[in-house]
């Protein structure tokens, strides 16, 4: 069966020795490391990776090592709840809010690990993997690639390999599975899962009913909260010039760029919250004239447990009372706090080619969103 998914799925077998062997050997990928980490630290992981055989070597050995020296530089408290939702002896399918290029995946990777949960499968855009290095990092690290450029017809079928590729590993190989809400990183706060996602994940159900085709994936929400945005400038930057121009085209290692900032830039706290499992309520789902009204409540229902999981921080408070000019979260932060924030965002809306007031606005849902979000679902359960 694994023949049929060569060309998206994670290396396995030889393909990791001879994947680990060229890392090990590559300048750019050893001074990548150095150049992030201290050379104490950087030596220890790179001395690893001449002894990795296998995807889930590259995770203990390699992806966790890393993760765990890059935190301690640039989180200050990294938490997470729900893993009681979970039971060790199933698999699921994780639906994450994405943020982060990296980090959304890699720090849940990290946290399950710690946890004693077997580590998960996750997907990453082609896009991303766009040199043989990067190739080798994400295939070797268990990552299966997500087509994202190519004819309709192309997208089509790809959409329905990617979809038996992420049931096969639930159902027949029982592996866990993380995958985002949406196609590229949510850049204005709202996290909102795509229709697309959903229909692609129907794909390859074989059951006559939706829901069933749904229950046997054992979805699981989960939402990450970053106290501060990982590369906000740049997110906030490309709505501008999108806003202004139309269109926004990348610049060449734009991609590469926002993944190293997004390890580098400190982010304060993070919290991980992992979500009621779907098929808790996938019962109470209101079915729809058609499969797509019924995927769109799907969806919704997503949405809701991904808005409830917020944890709020004071950046997000402090950016709720600017954007509507109210006092109405004083209580959850200090003067002080709330002058060094709002500097904060003043200093990270000044950029060479986008102009300051559309910046410091866009950068202000960004973090203003969530606050937002979370009141919107509690003010439904009141009523």
């Amino acid at each position: 069966m694994d023949d049929i998914f060569q060309d998206i799925r994670p290396y396995e077998g030889r393909e990791v020795i001879e994947a680990a062997e060229r890392l090990g050997n590559n300048s750019d990928y050893t001074r990548a490391i150095r150049n992030v980490l201290p050379e104490k630290v950087a030596k220890r992981i790179l001395g690893n990776v001449g002894n990795i055989t296998s995807c889930a070597d590259f995770q203990r050995e390699v992806t966790y090592r890393f993760m765990e020296a890059y935190a301690q530089q640039t989180i200050t408290c990294l938490t997470i709840s729900g893993f009681e939702k979970l039971n060790p002896n199933d698999f699921y399918l994780f639906v994450a809010n994405h943020r982060d290029i990296i980090l959304d995946s890699a720090l849940l990777q990290m946290e399950m690990y710690k946890h004693n949960f077997r580590m998960l499968k996750s997907g990453i855009g082609d896009n991303l993997a766009s040199t043989p290095m990067f190739m080798d990092v994400a295939r070797t690290n268990n990552m299966f690639l997500i087509k994202r450029k190519g004819s309709k017809r192309e997208l089509l079928e790809s959409s329905i390999l990617l979809s038996k590729y992420i049931r096969y590993n639930i159902v027949e190989k029982h592996d866990s599975v993380w995958i985002a809400q949406r196609n590229g990183r949510t850049k204005d706060g709202e996290d909102k899962t795509q229709q697309g996602v959903l229909k692609m994940f129907e794909k390859s159900n074989t059951s006559a009913d939706i829901i069933d085709g749904f229950r046997e994936l054992n979805i699981v929400p989960v939402v990450i909260s970053y106290e501060y945005e990982p590369c906000d400038t740049f997110k906030a930057r490309e709505l501008c010039l999108t806003e202004r121009d139309g269109v926004y085209v990348k610049a060449k290692d734009e991609d590469f760029n926002s993944m190293r900032a997004g390890i580098l830039q400190k982010k304060g706290n993070v919290h991980i919250s992992i979500c009621n499992p779907l098929n808790m309520s996938l019962d109470k789902v209101k079915r729809g004239a058609n499969n797509n009204e019924t995927l769109t409540n799907i969806a919704q229902l997503i949405d809701n447990e991904i808005y409830q999981g917020y944890r709020l921080w004071r950046t997000n408070y402090i950016a709720a009372d600017l954007m509507r000019n109210e006092e109405r979260y004083t209580h959850q932060y200090t003067d002080g706090q709330f002058y060094d924030f709002q500097n904060y965002l003043r200093e990270k809306s000044c950029s060479a080619d986008a102009e300051f007031e559309p910046m410091y606005e866009h950068l202000l849902r960004i973090y203003a969103t969530p606050v937002i979000k979370k009141e919107q679902i509690l003010a439904g359960k009141d009523e």
